[in-house]
């Protein structure tokens, strides 16, 4: 008789195992990551033909493929979206560094413009000094200034009718 009911209580334990194991894998059937999926599958697949384990297996074995190909579209986004991240990087960094130069190169140009503006309104004004030398009969300073200027407008010719004589 003890053995009898020794034996049952085995028996009990044994389907309420069981039934705690079948309960937990419907509960991790029902996640939607995949650890709970592939849980869900091996607790299914120790409970054998307990209950409806065999269609619920199928069903997760399904839904397990199914997350991992999103997962491998999400991580091939993921990866594509980590380029042009890495790109868009790659491109701030080079600006970081172009746009402090693009100023300083426009510096320099407005500096040079600036420096070629002041050089011609020099040479404007030595001609114009040299002109008015040389209507005043200033030989003298007008062939000076002449020689500074150069090629500068008609400078080379004023310079050849300046009379050598009277400058010195």
């Amino acid at each position: 008789d003890s053995q009898k009911r020794a034996e049952r209580n085995r028996e009990r334990e044994q389907k309420l195992l069981l039934e705690e194991n079948y309960q937990n894998a419907v509960l991790w059937s029902r996640g939607e990551a995949v650890s709970s999926l592939e849980r869900a599958i091996s607790q299914l697949r120790e409970l054998g033909d307990y209950r409806d384990s065999a269609e619920l297996l199928s069903a997760c074995e399904r839904k397990l493929e199914e997350q991992r190909s999103l997962q491998e579209i999400r991580q091939a986004a993921k990866r594509r979206n980590d380029e042009r991240c890495r790109r868009q990087e790659m491109v701030l960094c080079h600006l970081k560094w172009a746009v402090p130069a693009l100023i300083l190169i426009l510096i320099g140009v407005f500096w040079g413009v600036s420096i070629s503006n002041q050089k011609a309104q020099e040479k404007s004004a030595l001609y114009s000094e040299a002109v008015a030398c040389y209507e005043q009969g200033n030989y003298y300073t007008a062939m000076r200034n002449f020689e500074q200027l150069g090629d500068y407008l008609d400078s080379a010719s004023y310079l050849a009718q300046i009379p050598l004589r009277e400058c010195w």
